[in-house]
């Protein structure tokens, strides 16, 4: 056959006794075998280096004094230490003081427990720990920890795994804080607050409404919320809760009256909104206003209402009445009241008025005034600031309708009233100003989100734009999302079809989240991760959608995954050990090979216990002084299974090196040349 092989030759010449040669004598050995291996432990090597690094928790083991005598490169990531700055440095060097504490009381507490003799030895425990940074800062971290035995089964240590969780940590007290914040403004709310399970039960009231009803909240929590409603609104209340609950559109604020503790009956204005708790389950929100007082006063002002027909169709607060053939302008007692002046305070004219009118707004007022007057408008609606007595300014809505005119249809007398909006706006501005702070965030998020009409994109951030290589927002309001995919899913469905099924869900009040393969306008293929909510915009349900690209990660998985499964599933044994010899790793063929059950059994073992004591000092010290002196070693070396028995194998050793280039075990894989 036409191929190459590899041959390792030795010789060497025998002479005669004068040092004369007479032949020579060669040996010839076939290592093509034996280099192709070396070639493929070497590409494992790396392999396995790249899987290790490519972890982000930090693997660590330390010794009874909880001194560390290994841990990963990740370290760095996560504390700003290199390995050997970590390994010099001691438990109370990194940990706050409580955390310090509270993780040496557990240690204690699992090492007293071992003593009784009744506990799982492979049991593991979890304590979330914060540490101080290289740089000074402190950083949370979730540590899994399991005791290192010997191969007596005593604890010689301890090794765990350490995960970053400063962002969740940070995200949870964002979370508590806003929460109470809520719970805050709830309580303290002038108005009713109550919370309506699927089972119609009172599962939460605020203050204001345990007021209202004149129960205590433990009272009525749990009650059903019918029998707080009178005979007459308990038909249509309960309707309306019914089909609110099935998502039907019905009328989100209306008016009925409920029963007090005493037996009276109190008339609301509710306004109710169904909303999904984090277990999937509709709850009805409802906001109560008790307008009994504003519904006597709207009776008892019937009367004065029908006969002041001048401007009284919304409200009666501070009437004006403008003579405008003399231009005097007379001011109710409510007008004055409502500004916070004393009745009469000013003259009845309308240079009065305009004294007190903002200087940026008057022009406009008087302007809207005389173009109604002048019949260029169908109806007198303005909205200005109007000074009161201390100085600070109040925003009215003015409205009014010419009521009378002479002979001629000229206007004679113009009526109307001035209302206090200034809650109104300033909430206006408020929201306003929420509405922008969303804006912000809602833009500069780093992931895409939109909402969704039905099957149609209504609104995106620029990330979405960013995301699905378009130029401008147009390229994409207007279209489906399914414009945005591939025509499959990798799971071979239809990928309209699929999302059709994943919005009416998301619809219907069930929150979405799953894996979609989207592409680009150039038809680049990638990996995210979806979630889709229902939100309801003026009683309208909307999607809204957060798009993650999760392309790296998912090639990172798959690149982890294949090189693990490379690892696992080598016919040869392979191992990882410290520079003390203590087992870190075993693949399945080391366990195999050396009659183990499980890898679980060899973590923290020491080398030796493959060896016979005499295998051990002359053949695996020697080894392995070669491995530290040359940073390699190949050699036939015996082993010892666990039943006593001896076999032979080509140990190939290499001398792992952090990043620093610093020794820190040996990574081995053994081959059994029994036969």
């Amino acid at each position: 056959r036409n191929e190459t092989r590899t041959i390792l030759l030795n010789a060497d010449v025998v002479k005669d006794e004068e040092g004369g040669i007479l032949y020579s004598i060669s040996i010839q050995r076939d290592i093509t075998r034996l280099k192709e291996m070396e070639e493929e432990i070497k590409r494992s090597e790396e392999k396995y280096r790249l899987l290790t690094e490519s972890i982000a928790e930090v693997i660590w083991t330390t010794d009874m004094e909880l001194n560390v005598t290994y841990i990963s490169p990740s370290v760095k990531h996560v504390l700003g230490y290199t390995p050997e700055e970590r390994k010099r440095l001691g438990l109370k060097d990194v940990a706050a003081p409580d955390s310090l504490k509270r993780l040496t009381k557990l240690l204690s507490e699992e090492i007293e427990r071992e003593r009784t003799g009744e506990v799982d030895p492979d049991r593991s425990v979890q304590i979330e720990v914060e540490y101080y940074h290289k740089d000074g800062h402190t950083v949370w971290v979730e540590e899994k920890i399991k005791a290192l035995r010997n191969e007596k089964g005593t604890i010689v240590g301890f090794i765990g795994s350490s995960h970053d969780i400063t962002e969740k940590r940070k995200a949870e007290e964002r979370l508590k804080d806003s929460e109470e914040r809520y719970r805050a403004i709830v309580e303290n709310s002038h108005d009713g607050i109550v919370l309506v399970d699927e089972n119609r039960k009172l599962v939460y009231m605020n203050e204001t409404f345990c007021e209202l009803i004149g129960y205590s909240k433990d009272e009525i929590i749990d009650r059903d919320f019918t029998r707080l409603l009178d005979e007459e609104s308990r038909e249509i209340v309960l309707d309306r809760y019914k089909r609110r609950q099935r998502g039907e559109d019905v009328p989100t604020r209306y008016e009925f009256s409920i029963l007090t503790k005493n037996g009276e009956k109190r008339t609301v204005e509710v306004s109710s909104a169904v909303i999904t708790d984090t277990k999937g389950r509709k709850m009805t929100v409802a906001q109560i206003l008790d307008v009994t007082e504003r519904k006597l006063a709207e009776k008892a002002l019937k009367h004065s209402r029908e006969r002041l027909d001048l401007a009284m169709s919304v409200t009666n607060e501070g009437i004006w009445d403008w003579d405008l053939t003399t231009d005097t302008v007379f001011y109710d007692p409510r007008y004055y009241t409502m500004a916070g002046y004393k009745v009469n305070e000013f003259p009845h004219t309308l240079e009065e008025f305009r004294k007190r009118a903002h200087p940026g707004d008057i022009d406009r007022v008087m302007d809207t005034a005389w173009e109604y007057i002048r019949g260029e408008r169908e109806r007198y609606r303005v909205e200005f600031r109007f000074r009161r007595p201390d100085g600070s300014w109040m925003w009215i809505l003015g409205r009014g309708r010419i009521v009378s005119r002479d002979e001629k249809g000229k206007p004679t007398r113009f009526v109307g009233t001035h209302v206090n909006i200034t809650e109104r706006k300033e909430m206006e501005i408020k929201i306003k100003e929420s509405e922008e702070r969303y804006r912000a965030l809602f833009d500069q998020a780093s992931d895409a989100i939109f909402m969704v009409d039905g099957a149609i994109f209504i609104d995106c951030n620029r990330a979405t734009i960013s995301m699905f290589g378009l130029e401008r927002m147009e390229d994409i309001i207007g279209h489906h999302p399914w414009e945005f995919s591939p025509e499959r899913q990798p799971d071979g469905r239809d990928s309209k079809k699929k999302a059709k099924e994943y919005i009416e869900s998301a619809l219907n009040g069930d929150p979405q989240r799953f894996y979609w393969k989207h592409s680009r306008k150039d038809g680049t293929e990638f990996d995210t991760d979806v979630s889709l909510s229902r939100v309801l915009v003026a009683g309208k349900s909307y999607v809204h959608a957060i798009v993650r690209d999760i392309t790296k990660q998912r090639r990172a998985s798959e690149r982890i995954r294949i090189l693990s499964s490379v690892v696992e599933q080598s016919l040869e044994g392979i191992a990882i050990a410290d520079l003390d010899g203590n087992i870190l790793f075993t693949n399945p063929a080391w366990v195999r090979m050396h009659g183990y059950d499980s890898e679980e059994e060899l973590m923290g073992m020491h080398l030796s216990i493959f060896h016979t004591e005499d295998q051990f000092r002359k053949e695996v010290e020697p080894f392995n002084i070669k491995v530290l002196r040359n940073g390699f070693n190949m050699a036939e070396v015996g082993h010892r299974r666990v039943d006593g028995t001896t076999f032979p194998t080509l140990m190939t050793t290499t001398l792992l090196r952090n990043e620093n280039g610093e020794p820190i075990g040996f990574a081995g894989i053994a081959t059994d040349i029994t036969s």
